[in-house]
């Protein structure tokens, strides 16, 4: 059955530049809390923020060494670079964790996991991070929290960078970007590979991963329109030790276009259309796993007085190819969503509504919310406290796969 989740909390915030990475001031704006552009200073859930300066000043080689630095996010690890890692927001599972690429789900519809390993730092901008349920803005999967990943744009220029260092590591790549005539246009690429180490202590040998990534981002303006296009994609190959020597190959891409129009001073309209691919294949064997999902969202914000309301409805399409252990699965599932969010500004309180229903082609529908509130008891001390709910719909694994229930 679907799993439900319903979470209660209390925090206190210090506004001050000087604190945690939830309130850097060389990131002024935020957009997964609210799905709506926000001061960062006015965030009443809990965020966590890592910024482009965070990441240059790290040696990470993927996104999950970035986030493990961080209260309330475990990472585990099956072995070296390229292995399967997990992400546990404030104690939930592996898949309770949503992740978002520019706002696109890439959590596979096989086993929920997100490869977190193979997308490259050199390719984010930032890191926004909401802990706690958001399933009434995001839907299924987003009951520990929802991390958003967003991409390198506004780059003006040219680098590249060369690293080095043990078990033949090796990295390069490089970074441009212009910003003409209205037209800005952002792209960045890196290969990444290393003869690792023992997975285990008695394997017999070292475990080699590889990793290439490819990102770009365009965008104009025109008018009161600004059209956008985004694309990720990472494929390589990392060996491990299960029972034998292995090795598997990944194929992960993410593309996605948007619309977004200002009608008139009250009224934004946003317009979006992805499309993701994870593909994992097994060398030795057949053995496979792929996700396919197709996704339109057309959201509308008002601003309204003392008001911030978000309306938006939604369709995700998902195919699933997978043989494992000589189980097949061919299947395809789809859901369909509609979210109303009213976020209320009076005096020093905030109080932000929400609530969703989905309707999934299997489990049929679920209904979620949250509800905030944050006082700002002066400049430096801001009290929030919040209640929300959340759902997963098992995946095609659990469904389907080797001891599953339908």
């Amino acid at each position: 059955m679907n799993i439900k989740s319903l979470t209660l909390g209390v925090s206190i915030a210090l506004l001050s530049t000087n604190s945690s990475a939830v309130l850097k001031v060389d990131v002024p704006f935020v957009v997964t809390p609210t799905k709506t552009q926000q001061a960062l200073s006015d965030v009443i859930v809990p965020t966590v923020v890592i910024t482009r300066e965070d990441i240059e000043n790290t040696p990470s080689t993927d996104v999950a060494e970035l986030l493990r630095f961080h209260a309330g996010l475990d990472i585990a690890r099956t072995g070296g670079d390229g292995s399967q890692t997990s992400l546990f927001i404030r104690g939930t599972e592996s898949d309770h964790v949503l992740v978002l690429i520019d706002g696109v789900k890439i959590n596979p519809a096989t086993l929920g996991q997100p490869s977190l390993q193979t997308i490259s730092p050199e390719m984010i901008e930032r890191i926004e991070v909401v802990k706690g349920p958001r399933s009434s803005l995001y839907g299924s999967s987003a009951l520990g929290g929802v991390v958003n990943i967003i991409t390198r744009k506004g780059v003006n220029g040219f680098s590249v960078s060369v690293t080095a260092g043990d078990q033949n590591t090796a990295k390069y790549g490089f970074t441009g970007g212009i910003q003409e005539q209205g037209v800005d246009a952002t792209v960045a690429y890196e290969t990444f590979s290393t003869d690792g180490y023992l997975d285990k202590k008695l394997s017999p040998k070292e475990h080699a991963s590889s990793n290439k990534s490819l990102q770009f981002r365009v965008g104009t303006n025109l008018s009161n329109t600004r059209i956008e296009l985004s694309h990720l994609q990472n494929d390589g190959s990392y060996e491990y030790d299960s029972f034998g020597e292995k090795e598997q190959e990944h194929d992960n891409k993410v593309t996605a276009v948007s619309l977004t129009s200002k009608v008139n001073d009250v009224w934004e309209s946003v317009i979006s259309y992805s499309i993701m691919q994870d593909h994992i294949s097994q060398v030795a064997n057949n053995d496979n796993a792929f996700t396919d999902r197709t996704a339109f969202e057309w959201q509308n914000n008002f601003k309204v007085d003392s008001h911030v309301i978000t309306t938006g409805v939604n369709s995700e399409d998902t195919d699933v190819a997978s043989l494992s252990f000589g189980t097949v699965i061919n299947k395809k599932s789809s859901q369909k969503g509609v979210y109303f969010q009213d976020d209320i500004t009076f005096g020093s309180n905030r109080v932000i509504a929400a609530f969703r229903t989905t309707d999934h082609d299997i489990w049929g529908y679920n209904t979620t919310y949250n509800l905030d509130y944050g006082y700002d008891v002066d400049a430096k001390l801001k009290l929030t406290a919040g209640i929300g709910t959340g759902f997963r719909a098992p995946s095609f694994t659990s469904l389907y796969g080797f001891g599953g229930n339908v």
